[in-house]
């Protein structure tokens, strides 16, 4: 048996920690799902492991990040180190075809679904003919824990508060966590008690502000006002209300 004074929860999004250890439980502001898939071959990373020289083809993506709305949702991509592209299709759960949820999600839904986004499937195309190998569906909500703090026990990262990643925020506001967090144990175990109550605050504060910027991204796209994925964000109680 092991046994710690403290014990910090880093376990992503499932929050394991938390929710066996008090019972906490998960607040969601939305319903984001994304389905991704990695295009392309990996040629610098198979040619370093063959040991060998690699140069790039001309079926390596260009170097820049691209993000493209539909009126469904929106699509990320970007190009690796190893001349793939990681390509993600963003949409709410309720809204995407049951297809693309399950542990093998349908390629057939996801490529059509491609097809409406031009800037993002012309990217694709420069690659030469390609399909998925396979794709993988993993949620990607705001969400946070009801509570992430608690007698001997303390949630990071995405445990204690999830971002979309249309903000951009998730890497940035984990190591914050991790430093913030980090420095409140360190108080506690000095028998600095304010501590927990100054985490709490720090962590609030951040995640209050995330959501008020996400409503200002969501905010700034009126092409598809009636679109059900683009109406949920833009009403006026978009991520001040749990789902």
């Amino acid at each position: 048996m092991l046994e710690a004074d403290w014990l910090l929860d880093a376990t992503g999004r499932r929050a394991r920690v938390a929710r066996q250890v008090a019972g906490a439980w998960r607040v969601r502001y939305d319903r984001l799902i994304g389905v991704a898939a990695m295009l392309g071959q990996p040629g610098r990373a198979a040619a370093a492991e063959a040991g060998s020289a690699w140069a790039p083809d001309t079926a390596t993506p260009d170097g820049y990040t691209l993000v493209e709305a539909t009126p469904d949702g929106w699509w990320y991509s970007a190009a690796l180190a190893d001349g793939r592209l990681a390509i993600v299709l963003f949409g709410d759960g309720d809204l995407l075809e049951r297809s693309l949820l399950g542990p093998r999600p349908d390629r057939e839904v996801w490529q059509r679904r491609l097809r409406q986004a031009p800037a993002t499937r012309e990217r694709v195309e420069r690659l030469g003919p390609c399909s998925p190998a396979r794709l993988a569906a993993m949620p990607a909500e705001s969400s946070r824990l009801e509570r992430i703090a608690g007698p001997g026990w303390l949630a990071l990262g995405d445990a204690a508060a999830a971002h979309d990643p249309l903000s951009s925020h998730g890497i940035t506001a984990a190591m914050g966590s991790g430093f913030y967090g980090g420095h409140a144990v360190a108080d506690l175990l000095a028998g600095r008690n304010e501590a927990e109550a100054a985490y709490l605050d720090v962590m609030e504060r951040s995640y209050s502000a995330y959501l008020d910027l996400l409503r200002e991204h969501y905010a700034a796209e009126r092409r598809w006002p009636e679109a059900p994925f683009w109406r949920r964000r833009q009403q006026p109680g978009y991520a001040l209300e749990p789902v």
